[in-house]
């Protein structure tokens, strides 16, 4: 990139967060900072900005303008602090225009501004940020699979996020899980709750047992989930990583680590 596109890039970059919110303004100024690879921010961010200015110029309420206006901030933000670190945005195409004039990047960060804007469980929009952002850097993520995640975000609550992020804490802590499952063993009505969610996220592929509990089908109902036996599947250790899912707060983890203690 010569010298009159990079200038050009750093316009057309400040115009579009410009036009994206005052909270995307300030970041602008350091993302085109001489100090950090302006090449490598103007590729990300001409692909998210007309993504953006498409969500934002419809007719949204207070609360989805602020929803919307900071998980793009969020996103921005978290795109810097990468590229300021040294990592490489992926070059494998994911950032070029398509036939429909938009990039697989737009598609999935105008994706996540339109989870943003009908999110009313705020606490997982962080983590929806965390994975767009971390999606522009790994290209083993294709587009297809990119979108997977992001609709798998959406359709989990938050205190199924919690739930992945206790079994990811559980190596690195000195409480014991409960090692007999509901139906041998049964606790109080937030245990069997936190069961039923064990078990619809071994139903979608994020979360599986160390051993079969029943005979002959492994885990067929709620009532066999055996806490102790609890595991991140491959595909759950990577939404747990892309997502940052280790960033939820303790105190929030925490309460499903309480439960599922042997105590219970």
């Amino acid at each position: 990139m010569n010298q009159d596109d990079t200038d050009s890039g750093k316009e057309f970059l400040g115009a579009g967060l410009s036009a994206m919110g005052g909270a995307a303004v300030a970041v602008a100024a350091s993302l085109v900072a001489p100090t950090l690879d302006t090449s490598a921010t103007i590729g990300v961010f001409s692909a998210l900005v007309p993504a953006a200015a498409d969500v934002i110029s419809r007719s949204l309420s207070k609360s989805e303008t602020r929803r919307v206006e900071n998980v793009k901030a969020m996103v921005t933000k978290e795109i810097r602090l990468k590229i300021a670190g040294g990592c490489r945005p992926r070059s494998d195409g994911f950032f070029d225009k398509g036939i429909n004039g938009q990039s697989s990047a737009g598609e999935i960060f105008e994706g996540v501004l339109h989870i943003a804007r009908s999110q009313y469980e705020e606490d997982k929009l962080s983590y929806l940020a965390y994975l767009c952002a971390s999606i522009a850097f790994d290209s083993s993520v294709s587009r297809g699979e990119a979108n997977r995640l992001i609709r798998q975000v959406e359709s989990l609550s938050y205190r199924k996020i919690c739930i992945l992020a206790a079994i990811h804490q559980k190596p690195a802590r000195n409480t014991v899980w409960r090692a007999k499952c509901f139906n041998l063993n049964p606790g109080s009505d937030e245990l069997a709750g936190l069961m039923q969610e064990c078990f619809e996220l071994e139903a979608q592929g994020l979360v599986r047992e160390n051993y079969d509990q029943s005979p002959k089908f492994g885990m067929h109902a709620w009532e066999f989930v055996v806490p102790i036996e609890l595991r991140l599947t491959a595909l759950g250790n990577k939404l747990v990583n892309l997502a940052q899912l280790s960033e939820v707060r303790t105190r929030d983890w925490g309460k499903i680590d309480e439960v599922m203690s042997a105590q219970t």
